[in-house]
């Protein structure tokens, strides 16, 4: 039989028949812990029940609360561990889901809430793999790792939500969240979708202001992040987006100022666009070991890259538009296709430690006032520093500007020429130059090159121009100009 106070009405120990008796009060805490009860109906009078009261009851499948009930508290654990408990009825009563009282309850897949302004605490529904739908429109408040491991499929978060704790989601089984219906949020907790393997894409709510730490990472088939207009979002801290292998581009709001470390390490990501002018720093690793490619073009407010931050992608062009004022240790390392940084500002960046590829080849532009102090401050990189705003193209030649309307042969836009026919002056954007050097490597590589025509302004000839031009059978140093 039941063990009870009667003098409080307080039930202290249960039967396994799941059999409450008429005017108790409280369930006292572990009364009916490891149970073998399969069935439970609390009754009407009990205002409390304690922490762990119907814990790891593993056959207990229904529970229902007698009519006209007005439970006060559901304590923490209530009924953690109830592997075989199904559904569950809320009456209105209850203002607050403690923590852990639902958590472990593998099989549950319906929960009815009767109240509203429902505060969820920290672990409340962990582990629910059952629970695919849940009405967030009583809620209030969403505590630390409440539905971690949860099975809801889809999420549309509604305006009475006022408070996302860290990890609400985490681990669940999401196709698909809808943030954009909540006003009240202003960012994104740290873990909050951390590890939902099966969410495709999110949209970033315009008032977001953050998106926490490790938010989105190991979310692998995330393939699609967008921002609402107007967005205000800015920060991204550290490991957000971290392993998110699917997501291959992404466009940041103009309001965005750090991307903190690790943000995007590991991602999948080839492309990426900077649309504003409030960008200030990026952080140690950010977007190490993805799949950048082509060009990347840093925005003028930029002020510094922390090691590594680039470390391990495919990069073949940078763009500085402003006055960077820190490019850390290995920033670009192992970029082994990078050959051309633009630098607009004028102030001279120490780039000897950035990570830049070997000095023979990659290609410098800084402003014609610049040069001078570039090539003084950078030794390593003095004869690679050129002239303007990138290399030219003129009759499928590539061009640099040395210095003094001097130009330096680069290279060729077609791989299958024939003939190449250098004249001493080129006239590019009104202005004429000279033609004074051929750079290293400029034709090595071009199988069904036959005819090369040098003019005799050229006092510079770089190493290894002609390496594997096996179809090379005449060389003319032209005494005049050719063109």
């Amino acid at each position: 039989s039941a063990l009870i106070e009667s003098e409080t009405s307080t039930l202290i120990a249960g039967t396994t028949n799941g059999q409450l008796p008429e005017g108790i009060v409280e369930i006292t805490s572990n009364a009916y812990n490891g149970n073998n009860i399969t069935s439970l109906e609390v009754p009407a009078s009990v205002k409390i029940i304690g922490a762990n009261a119907f814990a790891n009851c593993q056959m207990l499948e229904k529970v229902t609360f007698a009519e006209g009930s007005t439970p006060e508290s559901l304590g923490q654990s209530a009924f953690a561990g109830c592997t075989s408990l199904k559904s569950i009825n809320i009456p209105s009563s209850i203002t607050k889901i403690e923590d852990n009282t639902f958590d472990g309850c593998a099989s549950l897949n319906s929960v009815e809430i009767e109240g509203s302004n429902i505060e969820i605490g920290q672990y409340a529904f962990r582990g629910n793999e059952s629970l695919a739908e849940f009405d967030f429109s009583k809620i209030s408040s969403i505590g630390r790792f409440s539905f971690d491991g949860a099975g809801l499929t889809t999420l549309t978060l509604p305006d009475n939500v006022v408070s996302l704790s860290e990890g609400a989601f985490a681990n669940s089984s999401f196709e698909s969240v809808d943030l954009t219906q909540n006003t009240q949020l202003v960012g994104l907790s740290a873990q909050t979708f951390r590890g939902c393997e099966a969410l495709e894409s999110v949209l970033i709510p315009s008032q977001y202001l953050t998106i926490g730490e490790y938010c989105f990472s190991g979310c692998s088939a995330l393939s699609q992040v967008s921002f609402e207009d107007n967005s205000s979002l800015h920060t991204i801290y550290d490991n957000a987006f971290n392993s998110c292998t699917a997501l291959q581009s992404i466009t940041f709001p103009a309001s965005l100022r750090y991307i903190e470390g690790y943000a995007f390490v590991n991602s999948g990501l080839t492309t990426i666009n900077f649309s504003g002018e409030n960008l200030e720093r990026i952080g140690e690793y950010s977007f190490s070991d993805s799949s950048l490619t082509g060009e990347i073009v840093f925005p003028s407010s930029l002020k510094e890259i922390e090691q590594d931050a680039f470390f391990g992608n495919d990069i073949t062009s940078l763009v500085f538009e402003g006055n960077i004022e820190n490019i850390r240790s290995s920033a670009f390392s192992q970029n082994n296709n990078l050959s051309s940084v633009i630098f607009y500002g004028e102030e001279v960046v120490n780039i000897e430690y950035m990570g830049l590829p070997n000095p023979d080849t990659i290609c410098i532009y800084v402003p014609e006032q610049s040069v001078d102090d570039y090539r003084s401050t950078l030794t390593s990189y003095s004869e690679r520093i050129f002239v303007g705003e990138g290399s030219f193209e003129q009759n499928n030649l590539l061009f640099a500007v040395i210095e003094d309307n001097h130009l330096i042969v680069l290279g060729v836009t077609d791989e299958n020429i024939e003939t190449i026919a250098i004249g001493e002056s080129v006239v590019y954007e009104g202005e004429s130059y000279v033609v004074t050097a051929i750079d290293n490597n400029a034709f090595s590589g071009l199988t069904s090159l036959k005819t090369l025509t040098l003019p005799s302004t050229v006092n510079k000839i770089g190493t290894t121009i002609l390496q594997g031009c096996t179809s090379l059978n005449l060389i003319v140093f032209a005494p005049e100009n050719t063109t």
